[in-house]
């Protein structure tokens, strides 16, 4: 299999030397990847790449819900389960659940309601029992006595991912542990985890200037849709959530038709799928309310409320640090046929050859630094492009000049390749860049384990197979009139990062409520 991947990308490489310099489509490329997808007897969903003699597995599971899917008032929440999913279960990390249980319960009220000296007494004894039936770090003894490494976990706005790696004659004892925590999480540490959570997210946020500023930024941005929320939570809402409302948020989405899993080693289907129906096949979804409801088709069903201006919307910010300018454009979901010219336009606009850089860095000295992103998530995408001042100053000329020089670029691609504008060689550069990228991401055993885990709990199980003709599909045309219809001046929300020299005053909470105001 290293044989055949590396063999792809030598060929991948060739081709597009090819097609640039006779000027036609890239020669068809060797078979790409040898995805088995098949469903469980109650709807989970695996993918299998078999890689014989691969010394490990790389293994994971996903589940499609994320911090879009928190209750109102409990942001946070679907990432505080994933933490929980790492202190044990009924069955691991304790010595007898039912005192435990029982002593959880009792923690949980002198915490909320005690008052004075006698019932701090009683915390305290209550918390010197816990530690008597608790079994700490068990769940990651019995990981390790498995011989199974880089256990980790990834919460975001549209799903959870817990992977792993092990020797494939450990598969039925990762399936073991992984069936027990879907099926039976003790959720206990739960006001440690809520801690470490929000320690996580001052972290993010605070590990460069402009973070919260960000934070208030994709609040204003999203605007009704529920990735507006930060999926670290914030102070208020994630310290008061309890074991309960973990466990009902485990209960409604941790269900087998919105869980898949992904293996990538030297496995063979028919060995690995009764191991499958044995342990995960065996989770009952007809015990849990595993019903979602509908989603947008699209960004512009979930954004209202903008005012209407020839220039779009404009949010502006400060910190102690470059100014900055980003105009984000509502588009498609992850797995829509857009998506795929998206990626292309991006790729187009990005690098060293690309237009941005060529154009408004090196050409004009407008910006230290420009590029392009898109990120398309289940429900909706954006389109950002970014654009960092060469100057310090950040009056509003010079943010205006950033954001006119950037424009100015996308716009430009509306033309024909002799007017300036998009030509055929420069999208099959952008479309060989992709696909040598994608040829280099799924080398390596876990990311493409990781891969696979994404592109599913997005919407888009296939999305990696049919990568090559998705990306042969998308034309000149396609790409010119996606920015007309989806990219114009007029649906840019612009966010202007002005520079300053005093330190960023954005709180976490401060910024939410400007984000309100602002909206309003």
């Amino acid at each position: 299999m290293r044989y055949l991947l590396g063999l792809l990308l030598v060929t991948l490489l060739v081709s597009a030397a090819a097609a640039n310099s006779q000027g036609g489509e890239p020669a068809a490329s060797p078979p790409w990847l040898p995805v088995r997808s098949f469903e469980l007897s109650n709807g989970i969903q695996v993918h299998l790449v078999r890689r014989p003699f691969a010394k490990m597995v790389a293994a994971g599971w996903a589940v499609r819900s994320g911090g879009a899917d928190d209750p109102a008032g409990s942001t946070g929440l679907a990432h505080l389960v994933e933490h929980l999913l790492f202190q044990g279960t009924e069955t691991i990390g304790t010595k007898d659940w039912g005192r435990e249980l029982e002593l959880l319960g009792i923690e949980r009220r002198l915490v909320e309601t005690g008052e004075g000296p006698e019932d701090e007494r009683e915390l305290a004894a209550v918390r010197r029992n816990l530690t008597r039936v608790q079994w700490p770090g068990e769940l990651a003894k019995l990981w390790a006595d498995g011989g199974m490494l880089g256990t980790g976990a990834l919460t975001t706005k549209d799903f959870s991912f817990y992977t792993g790696s092990f020797p494939k004659e450990r598969l039925e004892a990762w399936l073991w542990l992984e069936t027990d925590r879907i099926r039976a999480p003790a959720m206990r540490g739960i006001l440690r985890e809520q801690k470490v959570v929000l320690e996580e997210a001052l972290q993010r946020v605070g590990s460069e200037q402009r973070g919260s500023a960000e934070v208030a930024f994709d609040a204003y941005f999203w605007g009704a849709s529920p990735y507006r929320r930060p999926t670290d939570g914030n102070p208020g809402e994630m310290e008061s959530s309890q074991r309960e409302d973990a466990l009902a948020f485990h209960r409604l989405h941790y269900v087998p038709n919105k869980i898949v899993v992904a293996l990538v080693g030297d496995l063979k289907v028919e060995e690995v799928k009764p191991l499958l129906e044995r342990y995960l096949g065996a989770l009952d979804s007809t015990a849990w309310n595993a019903g979602a409801g509908p989603v947008a088709e699209s960004i512009v069903d979930l954004v209202t409320g903008f005012e209407a201006k020839p220039e779009g919307p404009l949010f502006r910010a400060s910190c102690d640090c470059r100014p900055t300018v980003r105009v984000r454009f509502p588009t498609v979901p992850y797995g829509h046929p857009d998506a795929v010219a998206l990626d292309v336009l991006a790729a187009i606009l990005n690098g060293r050859s690309g237009r941005l850089y060529q154009q408004v860095v090196r050409a004009q000295s407008t910006a230290y630094a420009a590029y392009a992103t898109h990120k398309a998530q289940a429900r909706a995408g954006s389109f950002t492009l970014v654009a960092e001042a060469a100057e310090e100053s950040s009056t509003p000329a010079v943010l205006e000049r950033l954001r006119s020089a950037v424009m100015d670029q996308l716009n430009a691609l509306r033309s024909t390749a002799e007017d300036g504008g998009l030509g055929e060689q420069e999208l099959i550069r952008a479309r060989n860049g992709l696909l040598a990228e994608a040829a280099r991401e799924v080398k390596a055993s876990d990311s493409l384990r990781s891969r696979l885990l994404i592109d599913d709990a997005l919407g888009d199980g296939s999305r990696l197979e049919q990568w090559p003709q998705r990306l042969a599909a998308v034309s000149v045309d396609q790409v010119r009139a996606l920015i007309g219809r989806l990219l114009t001046t007029d649906r840019g929300v612009t966010f202007f990062l002005e520079g300053t020299q005093r330190s960023a005053s954005f709180g976490l909470d401060r910024t939410m409520s400007q984000a309100e105001g602002e909206r309003r």
